[in-house]
């Protein structure tokens, strides 16, 4: 299977890529350089690679900066999933997409484990920015 990775520099990224290609697949990123933020940078990307599915990780993460630069995190965690999402839907051949989010989503839900139907409880504009994205995913 030909995969294609966004945030494969990340923690889960790293993991993950080590995982497809320990199982054979054949594993591209997002390069250095290209940013989310650029459509036709993210639909090159994707359209030079034909890929099966891709994995879409690539985010800015941190819950306090957020706070700081909450149009920044819009713009990467929000515009950057569309990005991905139309380059796949627009690909000749659309791959499936894995969207990857956070249990920030549910703010302090309370409940261990949360269940499929825990209610939606962003407090930070990092949550909100991974529930617009999940949104889009839809």
């Amino acid at each position: 299977m030909r995969a294609f990775l966004t945030g494969g520099s990340g923690f889960v990224g790293g993991w993950l890529r080590a995982h497809l290609e320990s199982s054979g697949d054949e594993v591209a990123e997002l390069a250095d350089g290209v940013d989310i933020r650029d459509p036709d940078g993210v639909r090159s990307a994707l359209r030079d690679v034909e890929p099966d599915v891709v994995y879409h990780l690539a985010a800015l993460t941190h819950v306090g900066r957020s706070w700081e630069a909450p149009e920044e995190t819009i713009q990467v965690n929000v515009v950057g999933t569309l990005h991905v999402l139309e380059a796949a839907r627009r690909a000749t051949r659309p791959p499936r997409v894995l969207l990857v989010s956070s249990a920030e989503v549910y703010g302090a839900a309370g409940g261990d484990p949360l269940g499929e139907s825990a209610e939606l409880r962003p407090v930070t504009p990092y949550a909100a920015s991974k529930v617009a994205a999940e949104f889009l995913g839809l």
